[in-house]
């Protein structure tokens, strides 16, 4: 079997995109050829390296036989797709998050226009497509609806999963509680709301500390220097904006907890993120906010807990956490063990050669 993935992102030095990493990653382990077209956005735009990827591309599909797969990571151009359909391969469609709800979510407007081709876009990748993986079953569901369920033996969920060689559970000693945070900030992460509730813990936990990774794009650029400023005031809370993939590890080793305090957005509530599965690789209990994915995750493997839209609860959380030590190693050690059973990138790639 052989496969060609179509990736905006870099795929080798990775800051984001950990989705596709791991899964061609784990594809690749056992023996599947993949061939990489990554850090490229293909469009109809003039430049030399678009006109030199397109060439790359179109001998590619030429050489590969009827095995050969093209995995899109996320929707792409309709031009792209009737391209690839010329030379007879099957194409499957990878979809993180809608990208119409992931721009609201992220408190980034969008106009009529936009919306209009976003939809036009998505209509033709569901066209087009021969299968599509959704990151959840409630995306899933959402898409049925809202295409009538005229693509539904083309639809399948694949939630998000870790690297379990990568995230080990090796944790620093400290005498301080470590909340931690990772991920983008925006309006609807729910950070605003961490840090309420970490100085609402810190009466009844004095040692307790906030570490923040994260990072941000130029849309959201105001937010962030919102949070720098508010952040700055407070001598246990520490932003830190180098923590990437190959970083991360340690980053969860040095935290007690992880804090997923997203706010109640449609997106949201359809999430299974990548860091809930990297801190159960990391045997790093959680604390969530009550949306919907998460939370069914959560209930059904009982390792962590769940936190209505509001910093009084979350402090609450926090400090049961840090007052339950019998707690928190239950949660450590299921979470841990589930990575490694069923949780992992190379179980949802087996799970994805069945569906394909």
């Amino acid at each position: 079997m052989k496969i060609i993935v179509i990736c905006a992102q870099n795929l080798n030095n990775i800051r984001g995109a950990t989705r596709a990493y791991n899964m061609y990653k784990s594809f690749k382990k056992i023996g599947v050829k993949v061939y990489y077209f990554d850090s490229w956005r293909p469009s109809i735009h003039f430049s030399f390296f678009n006109i030199f990827m397109h060439i790359k591309l179109i001998c590619r599909l030429f050489l590969s036989d009827s095995k050969t797969y093209v995995f899109l990571e996320n929707i792409q151009e309709p031009y792209l797709l009737r391209l690839i359909s010329r030379f007879n391969k099957k194409l499957v469609v990878d979809i993180r998050d809608d990208r119409e709800l992931h721009a609201k979510s992220m408190g980034i407007d969008i106009n009529q226009r936009q919306k209009c081709m976003l939809d036009y876009y998505l209509a033709e990748n569901f066209e087009f497509a021969n299968k599509i993986i959704c990151s959840s079953s409630s995306l899933l569901n959402h898409y049925n609806l809202k295409f009538k369920k005229r693509y539904k033996d083309k639809l399948f969920t694949i939630i998000n999963a870790s690297d379990t060689n990568h995230f080990i559970k090796n944790k620093t000693n400290s005498k301080s509680f470590r909340v931690g945070f990772i991920g983008g900030l925006n309006q609807n992460s729910g950070i605003n709301m961490l840090i309420d509730a970490c100085i609402l813990a810190k009466k009844i936990i004095p040692n307790l500390k906030l570490d923040i990774a994260y990072n941000t794009i130029s849309k959201t650029e105001k937010f962030e220097k919102e949070i720098i400023k508010k952040s700055s005031i407070h001598d246990f809370i520490k932003l830190d904006k180098t923590i990437f993939y190959k970083t991360a590890p340690f980053f969860f080793n040095n935290i007690d907890i992880l804090v997923i305090p997203l706010l109640d957005t449609k997106m949201n509530q359809m999430r299974t993120s990548n860091k809930l599965f990297d801190a159960m690789a990391s045997g790093t209990p959680v604390i969530i906010t009550d949306v919907e994915e998460q939370r069914e995750l959560i209930q059904k493997w009982n390792i962590g807990l769940i936190a209505d839209f509001s910093s009084v609860s979350l402090s609450e959380k926090i400090i049961k956490m840090y007052q339950d030590e019998k707690l928190y190693n239950d949660f450590s050690f299921k979470a841990r063990k589930l990575a490694e059973d069923d949780h992992n990138w190379d179980e949802r790639v087996n799970k994805i050669l069945k569906k394909i």
